[in-house]
């Protein structure tokens, strides 16, 4: 973290720092060094934010909550009726992603995969069915009333496991898996993107795929939106735009990356 200057705010007079997020990669052919809209707030805040906004979600599914949910919005997404035969309908009700990242992954059998944010579970489970038996499937979230649904509706699938943790620090090892994948989860929920881009790179093995779907802004929140802990729920004051996305998961040291035509999915690959 850079400062570059000291100055007043010119409302309340007070004495502040604005500072320059560079992001850092790791040995390789090494990405120029990209300046972040790095939020001033209070990481922890945000995530506990978002740890009690979701905990209300998984207890009380069937209510309205800020985020769209359950089977109409899983439609909406474009899971198919025939691919949620089987499927927990808890799984299914706890539904508040942005995309089908399972389908956009092509996953095949035998792959082990990291869902990162897996919710209450709907993308590990169609992720399991998709690598059998052979394959691993690990999905990792930080908020323990939808860590505990989706450790219920796994079942007795031995290739599928769910593990508390957080996406900057993502429990598995180096190069463990062959696809990384995040459904509403690096631009709507975390603060320094980068960091999360960066620690998918250093799961996947080479020629591993990362697979994201996500919210994107056409305009960036001001800074004294991003600042509050709580706008990033009720405002999404913490979303870039789909370019500076883009540029961050070039950053972390992707290539390859992609766009779906007319949606808020990406795809890249690790080299």
């Amino acid at each position: 973290m850079e400062v570059l200057q000291r100055g007043r705010n010119a409302r309340t007079g007070a004495k502040e720092s604005q500072a320059l997020l560079l992001l850092a990669t790791r040995p390789g052919p090494r990405p120029a060094q990209v300046g972040s809209r790095a939020a001033a707030v209070d990481e922890r805040k945000v995530q506990q934010a978002w740890q009690r906004e979701m905990a209300k979600v998984a207890l009380f599914p069937g209510r309205t909550h800020l985020l769209p949910m359950g089977p109409a919005h899983a439609r909406a997404l474009g899971y198919r009726q025939e691919e949620l035969v089987g499927v927990p309908s808890a799984a299914v009700l706890l539904c508040a992603g942005m995309g089908h990242v399972v389908h956009a992954g092509a996953l095949r059998p035998g792959e082990r995969v990291v869902d990162v944010g897996s919710g209450g579970g709907l993308d590990a489970l169609l992720a399991a069915k998709a690598v059998g038996e052979s394959g691993r499937v690990l999905g990792v979230e930080m908020v323990e009333e939808l860590l505990r649904k989706a450790q219920h509706v796994a079942g007795r699938l031995s290739q599928l496991k769910f593990l508390k943790g957080y996406a900057e620090q993502l429990p598995t090892e180096d190069g463990s898996a062959d696809v990384v994948m995040a459904n509403g989860v690096v631009n709507l929920c975390c603060v320094d993107k980068g960091r999360v881009l960066r620690e998918m790179w250093r799961v996947l093995r080479k020629g591993g795929r990362l697979v994201i779907a996500d919210a994107v802004t056409q305009v960036v929140k001001p800074w004294l939106v991003r600042s509050q802990p709580g706008l990033w729920i009720t405002e999404q004051a913490g979303l870039l735009t789909a370019d500076e996305l883009r540029t961050l998961i070039v950053a972390a040291g992707f290539s390859n990356v992609q766009q779906a035509t007319g949606q808020n999915l990406w795809s890249a690959t690790r080299d």
